[in-house]
């Protein structure tokens, strides 16, 4: 097993992913941008089919992976057991955060006997659109509610949406504080993640897309193709809450422009409470679920 540093990592790295990966943050860029002070983003290469993503807080002795198993789907809990038996080597390693489909888990329970699996501590769920048969005209009763707002921000403003790429970063750097501002601490953990999108100007990102009302940046959304599908993740929804029917705008757009360019489904990402609420305004056809959980020694 080869342990690389993410901004030591190149071809090698982005031809796994090519070949293997599978899941929404099967992202080289992505995992490059998590690095903080304390958190640093390794690749930890097994062989030519398989990595793991997962970052390392060597201050606090743990290791992280988020849905960053990327191997074809039946080899995930021998690589994974791979990448434990490497850190825990090391006494510092107190512990392995992990993020998996609960099918995996339950694998692992049965399978790791030489670790102790811990309890679930939060899940997640995934809305997934269906874009041939999802109504961009959004015609009918069930979309009255969502129409409404967005023709209200409409009649009321100025509106344009533009590459995200082609605005000041200044102002996309004060457009993301005052969305932090308004979200709660798991958001605010994740401020250096979209600071270092912004500073390096949407690298890896298939579309970047924001919406302007009266000439000022409200919105971001971002996201890229899931490697070896037809499917796109929508991993950035950034909003200032300025205007109602903002974040309808912002979403119904980003899912027709995706409708747009040919994809079959488009993923919106792990919510949870009222943002789960808020996605499923939007119709999805489906959901899947992940957890949260740690492994440690016995």
């Amino acid at each position: 097993m080869n342990f690389i540093y993410a901004k030591d990592s190149g071809k090698r790295v982005k031809r796994i992913i090519s070949k293997s990966g599978s899941s929404p943050e099967h992202s080289y860029h992505y995992h490059c941008w998590h690095e903080t002070k304390d958190e640093k983003p390794y690749f930890a290469v097994i062989d030519k089919y398989s990595l793991i993503l997962a970052r390392h807080n060597k201050r606090l002795g743990y290791w992280e992976i988020e849905n960053g198993i990327v191997t074809p789907e039946d080899k995930k809990a021998v690589v994974l057991l791979k990448f434990l038996d490497r850190v825990f080597k090391n006494k510092k390693t107190k512990k392995v955060i992990v993020e998996t489909t609960p099918e995996l888990r339950k694998e692992l329970l049965w399978r790791l006997k030489r670790y102790k699996i811990g309890r679930v501590n939060y899940d997640l769920i995934w809305p997934i659109y269906h874009l041939p048969t999802w109504d961009n005209r959004l015609k009918g009763k069930k979309w009255k509610k969502v129409r409404n707002l967005i023709n209200r921000l409409k009649s009321g403003h100025r509106i344009r949406v533009v590459n995200s790429k082609d605005i000041d970063k200044k102002k996309l750097y004060a457009l993301l504080k005052r969305w932090i501002k308004k979200r709660n601490d798991s958001d605010r953990v994740c401020l250096h993640l979209y600071e270092n999108i912004i500073k390096n100007n949407f690298k890896g990102m298939k579309f970047c897309r924001t919406v302007m009302v009266d000439g000022e940046p409200c919105t971001i959304t971002a996201g890229w193709k899931i490697p070896n599908s037809n499917n796109y993740y929508s991993a950035i929804g950034i909003i200032n809450y300025k205007y109602e029917g903002l974040g309808e705008f912002a979403n119904v757009d980003d899912l027709r422009n995706i409708k747009k360019h040919g994809f079959e489904f488009a993923d919106f990402g792990g919510s949870d409470g009222a943002l789960l609420k808020f996605k499923k305004k939007f119709k999805p056809v489906k959901t899947y679920k992940t957890v949260c959980y740690s492994i440690r020694r016995k």
